[in-house]
């Protein structure tokens, strides 16, 4: 199992939202954390450092390609 995991910007978490067509706060349920949360990452204020959420941001965005190619 690999450990790289992806650094997301601010605006790849916005575009990774919109493409699952989910408000903030719906996206935050997601991954286990709160809406201004979400909002602070999008806008830049603050950047992710739980492990766990870029990991399930890697998941949430594979599985956003796969819904979208079928």
């Amino acid at each position: 199992m690999s450990t790289d995991v992806k650094v997301w910007t601010g605006e790849e978490v916005r575009q990774l939202r919109f493409r699952m067509r989910l408000n903030q706060a719906e996206f935050a349920a997601r991954l286990d954390t709160w809406q201004g949360q979400v909002s602070e990452w999008e806008r830049g204020v603050n950047r992710i450092r739980r492990f766990a959420t870029l990991r399930a941001l890697d998941a949430l965005d594979a599985e956003s390609r796969q819904t979208s190619t079928e």
